[in-house]
Protein backbone atom coordinates (compact mmCIF):
# COMPACT_ATOMS: atom_id res chain seq x y z
CA UNK A 1 0.00 0.00 0.00
CA UNK A 2 1.34 3.40 -0.98
CA UNK A 3 0.93 6.27 1.46
CA UNK A 4 -1.42 8.94 0.12
CA UNK A 5 -0.78 12.53 1.16
CA UNK A 6 -4.40 13.40 0.34
CA UNK A 7 -5.66 10.68 2.67
CA UNK A 8 -3.28 11.70 5.46
CA UNK A 9 -4.36 15.31 4.98
CA UNK A 10 -8.03 14.33 5.30
CA UNK A 11 -7.27 12.37 8.47
CA UNK A 12 -5.52 15.46 9.89
CA UNK A 13 -8.52 17.63 8.91
CA UNK A 14 -10.90 15.28 10.73
CA UNK A 15 -8.75 15.29 13.88
CA UNK A 16 -8.56 19.09 13.76
CA UNK A 17 -12.32 19.43 13.24
CA UNK A 18 -13.19 17.12 16.12
CA UNK A 19 -10.73 18.80 18.50
CA UNK A 20 -12.04 22.21 17.44
CA UNK A 21 -15.66 21.17 18.00
CA UNK A 22 -14.80 19.90 21.49
CA UNK A 23 -12.81 23.02 22.35
CA UNK A 24 -15.47 25.45 21.07
CA UNK A 25 -18.24 23.49 22.80
CA UNK A 26 -16.36 23.59 26.08
CA UNK A 27 -15.60 27.30 25.67
CA UNK A 28 -19.27 28.08 24.97
CA UNK A 29 -20.41 25.86 27.83
CA UNK A 30 -18.34 27.90 30.27
CA UNK A 31 -18.98 31.27 28.64
CA UNK A 32 -22.76 30.88 28.24
CA UNK A 33 -23.21 28.71 31.33
CA UNK A 34 -24.66 25.86 29.27
CA UNK A 35 -25.31 22.42 30.66
CA UNK A 36 -23.19 19.43 29.74
CA UNK A 37 -26.19 17.90 27.96
CA UNK A 38 -26.18 20.74 25.41
CA UNK A 39 -22.48 20.46 24.72
CA UNK A 40 -22.67 16.66 24.45
CA UNK A 41 -25.31 16.99 21.75
CA UNK A 42 -23.28 19.60 19.87
CA UNK A 43 -20.21 17.39 19.95
CA UNK A 44 -22.17 14.32 18.79
CA UNK A 45 -23.81 16.18 15.93
CA UNK A 46 -20.87 18.22 14.67
CA UNK A 47 -18.08 15.69 15.21
CA UNK A 48 -20.20 12.97 13.60
CA UNK A 49 -20.45 15.05 10.42
CA UNK A 50 -16.80 14.36 9.68
CA UNK A 51 -17.87 10.90 8.47
CA UNK A 52 -18.85 12.60 5.20
CA UNK A 53 -15.15 12.76 4.33
CA UNK A 54 -15.20 8.95 4.13
CA UNK A 55 -16.20 9.24 0.49
CA UNK A 56 -12.83 10.81 -0.35
CA UNK A 57 -10.54 8.29 1.34
CA UNK A 58 -8.88 5.72 -0.88
CA UNK A 59 -8.14 2.89 1.58
CA UNK A 60 -9.88 1.51 4.66
CA UNK A 61 -6.65 2.00 6.61
CA UNK A 62 -7.07 5.78 6.76
CA UNK A 63 -10.55 5.99 8.25
CA UNK A 64 -9.56 3.34 10.79
CA UNK A 65 -6.81 5.68 12.01
CA UNK A 66 -9.56 7.99 13.23
CA UNK A 67 -11.55 5.79 15.61
CA UNK A 68 -8.41 4.07 16.85
CA UNK A 69 -6.62 7.33 17.62
CA UNK A 70 -9.65 9.15 19.00
CA UNK A 71 -10.70 6.15 21.03
CA UNK A 72 -7.25 5.97 22.60
CA UNK A 73 -7.24 9.73 23.29
CA UNK A 74 -10.68 9.56 24.89
CA UNK A 75 -9.86 6.50 26.96
CA UNK A 76 -6.60 8.07 28.15
CA UNK A 77 -8.40 11.30 29.05
CA UNK A 78 -10.85 9.37 31.23
CA UNK A 79 -8.32 7.10 32.89
CA UNK A 80 -5.39 9.45 33.39
CA UNK A 81 -7.02 12.64 34.67
CA UNK A 82 -10.67 12.43 35.70
CA UNK A 83 -10.97 16.24 35.92
CA UNK A 84 -9.95 17.07 32.34
CA UNK A 85 -12.13 19.23 30.12
CA UNK A 86 -13.32 16.18 28.17
CA UNK A 87 -14.73 14.44 31.23
CA UNK A 88 -16.27 17.68 32.49
CA UNK A 89 -17.96 18.20 29.12
CA UNK A 90 -19.41 14.72 28.84
CA UNK A 91 -20.46 13.87 32.38
CA UNK A 92 -23.65 15.15 33.98
CA UNK A 93 -23.75 13.15 37.18
CA UNK A 94 -27.28 14.33 37.98
CA UNK A 95 -28.60 12.67 34.82
CA UNK A 96 -26.14 9.85 34.14
CA UNK A 97 -23.76 7.55 35.91
CA UNK A 98 -20.02 7.92 35.38
CA UNK A 99 -20.17 4.87 33.10
CA UNK A 100 -22.21 6.95 30.67
CA UNK A 101 -19.07 9.04 30.12
CA UNK A 102 -17.59 6.14 28.15
CA UNK A 103 -20.27 6.66 25.49
CA UNK A 104 -17.80 8.57 23.27
CA UNK A 105 -15.46 5.57 23.29
CA UNK A 106 -18.28 3.22 22.27
CA UNK A 107 -19.42 5.75 19.64
CA UNK A 108 -15.94 5.88 18.13
CA UNK A 109 -15.53 2.10 18.22
CA UNK A 110 -18.91 1.58 16.55
CA UNK A 111 -17.93 3.98 13.76
CA UNK A 112 -14.75 1.96 13.25
CA UNK A 113 -16.70 -1.29 13.05
CA UNK A 114 -19.17 0.25 10.59
CA UNK A 115 -16.40 1.55 8.35
CA UNK A 116 -14.58 -1.76 8.41
CA UNK A 117 -17.69 -3.83 7.73
CA UNK A 118 -19.16 -1.49 5.10
CA UNK A 119 -16.09 -0.12 3.34
CA UNK A 120 -17.37 -1.26 -0.05
CA UNK A 121 -20.73 0.39 0.71
CA UNK A 122 -19.61 3.76 2.08
CA UNK A 123 -23.01 5.50 1.83
CA UNK A 124 -24.53 2.93 4.21
CA UNK A 125 -21.70 3.46 6.73
CA UNK A 126 -22.20 7.22 6.46
CA UNK A 127 -25.99 6.94 6.93
CA UNK A 128 -25.59 4.67 9.97
CA UNK A 129 -23.10 7.07 11.54
CA UNK A 130 -25.37 10.04 10.89
CA UNK A 131 -28.19 8.22 12.70
CA UNK A 132 -25.92 7.76 15.71
CA UNK A 133 -24.80 11.40 15.56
Amino acid sequence: MQVSLLDLGLVAVVYAMVILVIAVSEFLRKRLNLGTYTTRRAINLLAGDTILLLLFLSSVVYPLLLPIGMGLMTALAFTSRPGTFLTQTTIDEKRYSRLHAYGPVFYIVSIGVLVLALWSQKPIAIAATMVMA
